[in-house]
């Protein structure tokens, strides 16, 4: 017969017995917990296996994650820090820019003139200012300022302003003398073809007579073709300066001990007298590499030598009624040189520098 065992004290009962012999326990008082069959463990056991390799794949993951950003991230020591794109542009250099810039200004130099006076023939006989740039550059100006009041002997009241500071276009000076004891002040502006200045004398702009106080425009002098100074005439030094301006040039001595003077389109020797032994048309200015001397009005000079050797003219006419042919070059902004020959036999009969 087969047995039971007590589900209290374990001892072996028979399969029919209502209670123990052992313990005198009913069995109708304990409810038997149905045990797990062994199909049901093994669909359990891969199921709690399952989960929990889901958990570490996850927990791997999340490690991972946080292990890369501390390694890479962009806060991390590791990381190398990477250095932006350069951005390519194209610039001017400020050199070039200047260089450019001091080329374009090279065209203000030379004379002006106030445009209530700029058609007069001649400021030292009938009044006027008179404006003359010597150098120019991007950052500065060196320039004079001259009143004239109709009078001989040259300028009344001037200044010479050496070096003055140059802001884009516009420009402030001082001076302390203008030859007659006064002080002043003035505004220069730079326009497309004209120059405005103020000045003021001793704090006050006033037109008083021989005053270099001034509130005007200045603008260039185109002179007639027919006229100028006829160079033959310039025998000294003096006479020479007073046609042509200031020099352009420091003045070179030679080993015979002849002085070279260089103006805007004359070169002249003079002796240590100051008298001028020859005058050359400088046209540097025209890519030839040497002047003309005046000595050449001698008779034999013809109008086809002087054209093949300076090219073609600015003006080349027959003047009526006089039948003189006429060939006019410009030197720069504001002086010329006109050669002027005998209509009938092209001899050449005169040279004369135009200011």
């Amino acid at each position: 017969m087969a047995n039971k065992r007590c589900p209290k004290c374990g001892k072996p009962i028979a399969a029919q017995a209502h209670y123990c012999i052992y313990c005198s326990t009913k069995f109708d008082q304990i409810k038997e917990e149905p045990s797990e069959s062994a199909e049901e463990a093994s669909a359990v056991t891969p199921k709690k296996h399952a989960f929990g390799l889901i958990v570490t794949l996850i927990s791997l993951v999340l490690i991972a994650i946080v292990v890369l950003l501390v390694l890479f991230g962009p806060v991390s020591p590791f990381s190398e820090q990477q250095e932006p794109a350069p951005t390519v542009t194209t610039t001017v250099t400020t050199t070039t820019r200047n260089a450019a810039l001091d080329a374009q200004r090279q065209t203000y130099i030379g004379y002006w003139y106030d445009e209530y006076s700029a058609g007069k023939r001649d400021h030292k006989t009938q009044g006027g200012y008179v404006l003359y740039i010597a150098e120019i550059f991007h950052d500065y100006v060196t320039f004079d300022l001259l009143s004239y009041q109709g009078l001989e002997g040259g300028a009344i009241a001037s200044a010479t302003i050496e070096k003055a500071v140059l802001n884009d276009d516009t420009l402030h000076f001082t001076f302390d003398n203008d030859t007659l004891g006064h002080k002043g002040e003035g505004f220069l502006r730079l326009a497309e073809d004209c120059i405005q200045m103020e000045v003021m004398i001793d704090g006050e702009l006033t037109q008083e007579e021989h005053s270099l106080a001034v509130n005007a425009v200045f603008v260039r002098r185109a002179l007639p073709v027919s006229e100028g100074q006829n160079v033959q005439e310039l025998t000294t030094l003096n006479a020479l300066k007073a046609v042509a301006g200031p020099q352009t040039a420091e003045m070179k001595t030679d080993e015979k001990g002849l002085n070279t003077y260089t103006f805007r389109g004359l070169k002249a020797v003079a002796d240590k007298n100051g008298s001028v032994k020859s005058i050359r048309v400088d046209y540097s200015a025209l890519e030839k590499k040497d002047g003309y001397c005046y000595d050449c009005v001698d008779g034999t000079m013809t109008y086809d030598v002087i054209k093949a050797y300076f090219g073609e003219a600015l003006h080349d006419y027959v003047e009526q009624p006089t039948d003189i042919r006429v060939l006019h070059y410009a030197l720069s902004a504001t002086s010329a040189v006109t050669f002027t020959f005998d209509a009938d036999s092209n001899l050449l009969i005169g040279l004369q520098y135009v200011l």
